[in-house]
């Protein structure tokens, strides 16, 4: 845990400076989150040609958790339609999960870092 909250506070430092990534918000009453995952917020035009770009470079990306209205039981269900709840599907066309693991180590995440920081300049 000791190694993520490492590669975490890395990733922050090194996306804070662009207008273009937000880091995750860590609350000030988390004294120690788990990091299982590191989601980035992108403008939602810039998230799928980030991912196929990651994706090209072999650097694994993940969508965070889709938002209940758009997944099939409940949308069935409830004949819910996309628009139903925009800022719900706003942040899931915007947030990135990129690769945080204990051993990753420093080359590994400096290239992660470089290729997002260089795609979005």
């Amino acid at each position: 845990l000791n190694q993520k909250v490492k590669i975490a506070e890395k990733y922050t430092k090194s996306f804070s400076k662009n207008k273009n990534i937000t880091p995750p918000y860590v609350p000030n009453y988390v004294n120690r989150p788990s990091w299982y995952m590191y989601s980035i917020t992108v403008d939602q035009e810039v998230q799928r040609p980030l991912i196929d770009h990651l994706t090209k470079k072999n650097i694994e990306t993940r969508l965070s958790f889709p938002p209940v209205h758009i997944q099939p039981y409940h949308k069935n269900k409830f004949d819910l339609k996309e628009k139903d709840f925009p800022e719900a599907l706003k942040c899931y066309r915007s947030f990135i999960d990129i690769p945080i693991w204990a051993d990753m180590g420093n080359l590994k995440q400096d290239f992660v870092v470089n290729e997002i920081l260089s795609f979005l300049r």
